[in-house]
């Protein structure tokens, strides 16, 4: 209970602040550096099978 209160006040003081924040922005960078780096696996393997066939 406790838990969800503290972040239910967490996203309300999200809310309060511009939408240029830093942990907004560290999630985005976080989550894009994520994303290019699962492209970047898949085509090394894709790479991998195309060259072992």
């Amino acid at each position: 209970f406790f838990n969800l209160f503290f972040i239910e006040s967490f996203i309300a003081s999200q809310k309060a602040i511009p939408i240029i924040d830093i942990p907004t922005f560290l999630k985005t960078f976080f989550s894009f550096a994520v994303f290019t780096n699962f492209i970047i696996i898949v085509a090394s393997i894709t790479k991998t099978l195309i060259i072992g066939i």
